[in-house]
């Protein structure tokens, strides 16, 4: 899934929907953990476990995505608010990024957090 690749290409040309949501972003970086592999450290550990998982070819790949840049997990934070300012109306990004990750948005404090806000704000 490059972001320049057809298949996300393809989906950025959809049509607008015209209807409301709301973005929360997950920064595994900002998550206090023990486990937690922050962008520049330990880095050789989630190295080691990508090239199990993906072979050697995937490299660069994993110091431009899960190493060197804000993500969680899955996408990063640039990609998840890299949103047209043309939709109407226009998303809510929550602010300022959450502390957790793509696997944890429903069970850390930061991620639950975050879902009551933005449901509170909606009554």
């Amino acid at each position: 899934m490059k972001p320049d690749g057809d298949f996300i290409q393809s989906i950025t040309q959809n049509t607008d929907p015209n209807v409301q949501y709301t973005i929360i972003a997950g920064d595994r970086s900002i998550r206090p953990s023990a486990l937690e592999i922050e962008p520049g450290k330990n880095s050789s550990q989630i190295k080691r476990l990508m090239q199990k998982l993906f072979n050697s070819a995937v490299d660069g790949i994993i110091d431009k995505v899960f190493v060197q840049q804000p993500n969680d997990i899955a996408v990063t934070l640039e990609s998840i608010k890299s949103i047209s300012l043309e939709r109407t109306p226009q998303p809510r990004i929550i602010s300022p990024d959450v502390a957790c990750d793509h696997l944890t948005y429903f069970t850390t404090q930061a991620g639950l957090d975050a879902l009551v806000k933005v449901l509170c704000d909606d009554l």
